[in-house]
């Protein structure tokens, strides 16, 4: 059995001028290592303010006012802002749905995945670069060179998609937190992301929470489910179960059963 990597215990996030208005209400999840878990739900349903939990982004209006989120053993809520830093990028990693909005228009691509490795090692300028190119080649790019010096706007969607995915996993973290990384790719890229995710968990040994809407993806890629209904899991566990005797009505109504 897989040693659990991260452990969200009775996550309560609340407005923080409005501590009755919660957005997250005693969510508990497990990520075994080697696994990808998806959180499923709908618009609303809370998926996002966990993720931004786990990585300490959550905006000012909002705090965690109740629960654990134990990574490695180390409880993240409740060590310094400084210590975040070093967790976040290097060992829990994050890509958005929209890369366009991730990277900066103004400076290439490469530039901006060089500066990750500068950032989280002490490798040298020349061997960051050349460690960028292999990462763009491990992601599926087939013109590595031609997307480091590009721009941002110069990138199809699915290319800047993978650039984006190179700039997360290229200094090798442990967890990579996935938001509805497909949703604005047509389906074919869609595929092509999903199954890149997949060999990103086997090879690269990253444990994965993909957060989305679509089931068909969860069927595709995942190895566990957590549905979220209105800050709250209604229901969790291996996707073949869930999928195939969803308990819970949320789910149910998901899945199409009803």
């Amino acid at each position: 059995m897989n040693s659990v990597l991260l452990q969200v215990n009775n996550l309560t996030v609340s407005v923080a001028d409005r501590p009755q208005r919660r957005l997250l209400n005693q969510v508990s999840l497990s990520v075994p290592a080697d696994s990808i878990v998806a959180l499923v739900g709908g618009s609303g349903s809370g998926k996002t303010t966990a993720s931004l939990s786990v990585m300490r982004l959550l905006p000012p209006a909002l705090v965690c006012s109740e629960g654990q989120i134990f990574f490695k053993g180390v409880d993240l809520l409740t060590i310094p802002d400084q210590d975040v830093l070093s967790v976040r990028g290097k060992d829990i990693a994050m890509i958005f749905q929209d890369p366009m909005q991730a990277f900066n228009p103004v400076l290439t691509v490469g530039a901006q995945v060089c500066e990750v490795f500068q950032v989280h090692t002490d490798l040298p300028n020349a061997m960051i670069r050349q460690k960028v190119l292999e990462t763009f080649a491990q992601v599926g790019l087939d013109d590595p060179l031609r997307a480091f010096r590009s721009y941002p706007h110069q990138l199809s969607g699915g290319m800047r998609q993978r650039a984006m995915i190179a700039q997360a996993v290229g200094v090798s973290p442990s967890l990579l937190i996935a938001d509805e990384p497909t949703s604005s790719l047509d389906v074919t890229l869609q595929a092509k992301i999903l199954d890149l995710f997949i060999r990103l968990k086997e090879v690269l040994r990253i444990s994965i929470i993909l957060i989305t809407h679509d089931l068909g993806v969860v069927r595709h890629v995942a190895d566990h489910v957590v549905v979220l209904s209105e800050g709250q899991v209604v229901e969790s566990g291996p996707v073949k179960d869930i999928l195939s005797h969803p308990k819970h009505r949320y789910t149910q109504q998901l899945i199409g059963v009803l």
